[in-house]
């Protein structure tokens, strides 16, 4: 009769302190972990990912609206004007659109929008016009606006149909 004996050495198994890291053996033969190859290369695709993230391409934030930022656009021309609406009310919309100047304050400077619309309806869509100061939104109704004036120039409505993007076409003028 053979008899095998099974010998382990403690130090392959116990900590030292208890705060020394388990010990936890593992297999590393690729046949029995078809999966290793896809996720190393999806942490890789993360990692790159948040490299670019913490690259520092934040440039400012638009601290005028209390919630988030529900469509944004930018001048054609004019780099440093943005519009933005937002959905700021505690249970709804709050329908406002605002103006900002890109430009950036000194250190310790709030930015405040230029200019601040109140609506009748929420916003779902703006785009702004490209050579014109002029610019567009949708929602329950399309509106066109001066950068100017607080009340829309035109308004079109098609019965209770709502939409959710609008945009200028730059071959067609107006």
């Amino acid at each position: 009769m053979k008899v095998k004996v099974l010998c382990r050495n403690p130090d392959d198994y116990v900590r030292e302190t208890t705060r020394d890291i388990q010990r936890v053996p593992r297999n590393y033969d690729p046949t029995l972990h078809p999966f290793e190859v896809p996720r190393e290369y999806t942490r890789a695709l993360n990692a790159t990912k948040l490299e670019r993230v913490f690259a520092k391409p934040f440039v400012a934030s638009l601290d005028g609206h209390r919630d988030g930022i529900s469509c944004i656009t930018k001048h054609a021309k004019s780099l440093s004007t943005i519009i933005s609406g937002a959905c700021d009310g505690e249970v709804g919309d709050d329908k406002t659109i605002k103006q900002w100047n890109w430009e950036a304050p000194g250190y310790g400077v709030r930015e405040e929008p230029i200019n601040t619309i109140l609506g009748k309806a929420v916003f779902t869509g703006i785009d702004h016009h490209q050579r014109e100061g002029t610019f567009v939104t949708c929602g329950q109704t399309v509106d066109i606006w001066d950068e100017q004036r607080s009340s829309p120039i035109r308004s079109f409505s098609w019965g209770v149909d709502s939409f959710s993007c609008v945009r200028y076409n730059p071959v067609e003028v107006i």
